[in-house]
């Protein structure tokens, strides 16, 4: 019997052998394959520490495009398994970095100093201090050139894209807000683009159709960046109480005037918008930060 891919997936199809079984020889014989794909997609290297996380998780989506090709695939047609799955790989990843707004060629010395950043901004809030950039500059030990590259990176990290809230009545993990860095910052961040402008446009007339306690709520969780804890604590409720109007704001947003307009920006399109973004935050490292990604 032939081992090729065209062979395995002809099994498959028609039901011969343990689906399970081939599509995991399907998987180990083209695994190295599959690891330079998703390196040329994004940037990320099998077997350099600090992306072994995020690699895992390419190989996870790099699977289900796998699975989709399998399905998909028509061997009448003459093109190779694998000419035929790139595409479906593709999509796969780029969904997946599409919806959890990850910038996958950030370098990781700098996913580290956001870290950093992030979590000194919150121990400062927690304790009712100022927590300005220029006292977290301080605190972490950064020059003024590198917090200008970390908030950079931060806002663009931040500008993510409209999610699950919007499709999951019930769910409570993911944001609806994420995708704006801060009311401070919105002006400027969300102007980068056509679609981040008219997101970020529609999003406050979405805000303003909230009564009071919900958009406060919404405010302080996404634009603002508190925990639950602090906007409790801030606001004389239980976490509970949060909890309960974050579910009913996003529930007036599914459901409100603006909710159909805002479902256009969910990533049915999510492939193209994430390759472009890759491609431009690509662009903009330096020849330095690029050498860290061959």
């Amino acid at each position: 019997m032939k081992w090729d891919n065209e062979s395995i997936v002809k099994q498959i199809q028609t039901g011969q052998g343990n689906r399970q079984e081939l599509l995991e020889r399907l998987w180990t014989d083209n695994l190295g394959l599959i690891r330079k794909i998703i390196h040329k997609l994004t940037g990320l290297q099998y077997g350099y520490p600090p992306d072994r996380e995020d690699f895992e998780d390419m190989e996870q989506q790099a699977f289900i495009g796998i699975m989709d090709s399998v399905q998909h695939y028509d061997s009448t047609r003459g093109e190779k398994f694998f000419t035929f799955a790139y595409y479906y790989i593709k999509l796969s990843v780029y969904r997946y970095y599409d919806f959890s707004g990850q910038t996958l060629r950030i370098p990781a010395y700098m996913r580290k100093r956001i870290r950093d950043f992030i979590g000194e901004r919150d121990r400062l809030r927690e304790k009712g201090l100022p927590a300005t950039d220029e006292m977290i500059q301080e605190r972490i030990g950064l020059t003024d050139r590198a917090l200008r590259e970390t908030l950079l990176a931060l806002r663009k990290l931040e500008l993510q894209r409209l999610d699950s809230y919007l499709n999951e009545s019930d769910s409570e993990s993911g944001t609806v807000l994420d995708m704006i860095a801060s009311i401070e910052n919105t002006s400027e961040t969300a102007t980068e683009s056509v679609h981040d402008r008219e997101l970020h446009e529609l999003l406050r007339s979405a805000l303003q159709e909230l009564p009071e306690p919900e958009r406060n709520v919404l405010i302080a969780r996404h634009y603002q960046r508190h925990s639950a804890k602090h906007i409790a604590s801030e606001m004389n409720c239980t976490a509970q109480n949060i909890s309960r109007l974050t579910k009913s704001a996003y529930q007036r947003i599914r459901t409100g005037k603006y909710g159909k307009e805002l479902s256009t920006f969910l990533p049915e399109r999510a492939s193209r918008r994430a390759e472009k973004r890759i491609q431009e935050e690509f662009k903009e490292l330096s020849e330095q930060e690029r050498d860290l990604l061959i």
